[in-house]
């Protein structure tokens, strides 16, 4: 009970498993746990299949979620070189969802929501381009991807605690 609880717990905080692995997980943690308390010629060698299939999911799964990450991470480059130009419409695009489902997938990535995303990614090049000092403001805020210098200030000021031209 103990192991099995343990397991459990380990894929349940290692890797996000398919809804269609989670019986078999149970049950090969349950085989385990049963051959382990067997002494026969046997049980080393059950129990060491159940762990190899336990590890085959495992590295399924992790596989399948670094694949994820690394196209998260491709989007990140994308937005961090393409900050001014990138509607919601064409991120969805690039990773293969409908908005919606982009949308609710990004924030649980990312713990907040593509424009507000997008909106640091333009602030920050802001701060780098306003400490450079060759641009003006309204030139600034047009290279960032804001509507009007009206709303880069307001939001500039809103997230750095000051306006761009402190």
């Amino acid at each position: 009970d103990k192991l099995s609880s343990s397991l459990s717990n380990y894929f349940n905080q290692t890797t996000a498993l398919k809804e269609s692995d989670i019986p078999l997980v149970e049950a090969l943690i349950d085989s385990l746990e049963s051959e382990l308390k067997h002494s026969d010629q046997y049980s080393a060698l059950n129990a060491t299949n159940c762990l190899n299939w336990l590890l085959t999911i495992f590295i399924r799964n992790a596989s399948s979620i670094n694949d994820s990450t690394n196209q998260w991470g491709v989007l990140h480059s994308y937005l961090t070189n393409n900050f001014s130009t990138v509607p919601l419409e064409e991120a969805a695009k690039l990773m293969n969802l409908s908005k919606s489902h982009f949308c609710r997938v990004f924030k649980n990535t990312f713990s907040t929501s593509f424009y507000k995303y997008l909106t640091n990614i333009r602030i920050q090049k802001a701060k780098q381009l306003l400490r450079d000092g060759i641009y003006k403001v309204t030139s600034i805020s047009e290279a960032c991807g804001f509507s009007s210098l009206y709303h880069f200030c307001r939001i500039f000021k809103e997230k750095t605690g000051y306006t761009p031209s402190e």
